[in-house]
């Protein structure tokens, strides 16, 4: 009988990641992600900024017009909207980015920065979707902070 085995060429896994975050910073560990960090705990309660990295298998289809059209439909679900588009270059890899900000009852406007790279894999698309959350006063100037941190992705290394 033959062997069936993950990862395989029909069902690819996960690239390796890495990604450098301020000292401050911790990893956690988070639900069907490749990884989480965030900021340390606040005295305040606050919402912690933050950044995952999820992978996952799409058909050959999927795009920036899709990944659009699906962060738009999740932001306006929550009480949001989708804001600019954008597309950068890491380490020699073209994401595409959207902006997006959802409303949550607890800590206010969540601000997120998406960013998306596809690599064909067998048959599918393995896609690489990096978010990074901030809320409140402060999402101004952690916005900048998610991208530097971004920034630093590298895949494969």
């Amino acid at each position: 009988m033959p062997l069936v085995t993950y990862p395989s060429p029909v069902v690819p896994g996960p690239p390796p990641l890495t990604i450098e975050m301020p000292d401050t910073w911790e990893q956690v560990w988070a639900p069907e992600t490749l990884f989480a960090i965030r900021e340390p705990e606040r005295t305040d309660g606050s919402f912690l900024t933050n950044i995952v990295a999820r992978h996952y298998h799409r058909g050959g289809d999927f795009g920036p017009e899709k990944a659009v059209a699906d962060l738009k439909a999740d932001a306006e679900a929550k009480g949001g909207e989708l804001g600019q588009t954008f597309e950068t270059e890491i380490d020699g890899t073209t994401f595409f980015g959207a902006a997006t900000s959802i409303v949550d009852e607890n800590a206010g406007t969540i601000v997120q920065v998406h960013l998306f790279a596809a690599q064909p894999q067998g048959s599918v698309l393995a896609v690489i979707q990096l978010t990074g959350s901030c809320a409140g006063a402060r999402a101004g100037t952690e916005v900048d902070l998610i991208r530097s941190i971004m920034k630093t992705l590298r895949i494969n290394p």
